[in-house]
């Protein structure tokens, strides 16, 4: 799994149409995807809601980040154990 490092990077991949992951601390696994040029949905198993790109900054800054792919699931819950 690709971890994603900065804000810019995080940025390119989403408007490239990938998916990016993380997981808060003791919350479940979120994911992020670009619903237009401003916004980008923010979405779990039960919440789905839209931030800025502000928002994904702070996201960036205080989670690890990656790129989700449909084969790593097990990945996932490896890397966002913690």
């Amino acid at each position: 799994m690709n971890r994603i490092s900065s804000f810019l990077e995080a940025k390119q991949k989403l408007f490239d149409g990938k998916l990016l992951v993380f997981k808060p601390y003791n919350q479940q696994v979120t994911f992020l995807s670009l619903k237009n040029e401003n916004r980008i949905c923010l979405f779990s198993y039960n919440v789905r809601y839209n931030i800025s790109f502000n928002e994904l900054n702070k996201i960036i800054e205080t989670n690890k980040v990656f790129e989700f792919k449909k084969d790593d699931k097990i990945e996932i819950n490896q890397e966002l154990k913690n």
